[in-house]
């Protein structure tokens, strides 16, 4: 056996290694997503959850007579400068109304409807304050921003 070969007990490790990176991502997701639809169902929404994990709307939130289609990213600890990262690549007006960003620490929830989001794939968020280097774009507009999801989405 070369040097660069696994033997079977060190090639399942390694899988099994991969699966749990991967279990811990979707859980972590899947936290998130509890957490929004905890604060929302305190905030007097109704919501629901899809029955697919392969859908792009991760829930679904409903105030009165309207839903809004909701797509949650989280991050659960900040970057070494403050900031937090949020990949939102996928997310477009066709398939969410809303995207959440949840921020665990310091916790922030910051509600941009995705036409707002002008075909940005990653966002930087400052909880604590800004950063010395100008992003892109700031995102504090948004932050805590539940009067969006009451409102009836126009949908592309």
């Amino acid at each position: 056996m070369s040097e660069n070969e696994l033997t079977s007990t060190e090639h399942s490790e390694r899988s099994l290694q991969r699966n749990q990176e991967a279990d811990d991502r979707f859980n972590a997701g899947r936290s998130a997503e509890l957490l929004v639809g905890a604060r929302l169902a305190e905030l007097g929404f109704d919501i629901f959850y899809p029955f697919s994990d392969r859908t792009p709307v991760d829930l679904v939130s409903v105030w009165k007579s309207h839903a809004i289609r909701i797509q949650i990213k989280a991050r659960w600890l900040p970057r070494d400068r403050g900031g937090a990262t949020i990949i939102a690549s996928g997310v477009t007006p066709q398939n969410a109304d809303v995207l959440i960003a949840y921020l665990h620490k310091p916790e922030g929830y910051y509600i941009i409807p995705t036409a707002e989001l002008g075909g940005a794939k990653t966002l930087i968020f400052y909880p604590s304050g800004r950063s010395q280097k100008s992003p892109h774009k700031y995102w504090d507009e948004w932050r805590d921003r539940w009067d969006i999801l009451k409102k009836a989405p126009t949908r592309t």
